[in-house]
């Protein structure tokens, strides 16, 4: 009976923490991470994903040495459901076995490449249908993993 309770008490502690950690005030407007409704791209992660597709721009010359790239990035849905500080946090890579490329400056050019198309796909990106907490429309922030492979 006591782990019980306690097990409740602390899963209630736990969600209390996550609930305090879900935003950050940014004066008069706050920035959510969890919120009741959050932000969706307007027809819905489908289209989200063929919205990249069709635009996402494949570095030219990368597919010679298999050059693969994984580029994350985080961004703000406003209020309006509008992209704003999109920011790369991280981008891993890598190349064909064999090629002679290695850790060449051809391979900080395609990295630069990659980093660059993510973010302008998500300047150019359409509004999305923003985050909801409590009945109001709040800021959201989120993140989105961009795949860069050769087209077979």
């Amino acid at each position: 009976m006591t782990k019980t309770l306690f097990l409740i008490f602390f899963t209630a502690f736990l969600f209390s923490k996550a609930e305090a950690k879900a935003q950050y005030n940014l004066g008069k407007d706050s920035l959510y991470i969890i919120v009741d409704q959050m932000p969706e791209f307007k027809g819905g992660s489908k289209v989200f994903e063929q919205y990249i597709r069709e635009n996402l721009r494949y570095p030219e010359g990368a597919s010679r040495v298999g050059f693969v790239a994984k580029v994350f990035v985080k961004f703000v849905i406003d209020l309006t459901g509008a992209i704003s500080s999109p920011e790369v946090i991280r981008t891993t890579y890598r190349i064909s076995p064999g090629s002679d490329v290695g850790n060449s400056p051809l391979v900080d050019s395609y990295i630069q490449s990659v980093e660059q198309e993510s973010m302008r796909l998500m300047r150019l990106c359409p509004i999305w249908n923003p985050g909801e907490n409590k009945g109001k429309k709040v800021s959201v922030t989120s993140s989105v993993t961009f795949i860069f492979e050769p087209k077979n």
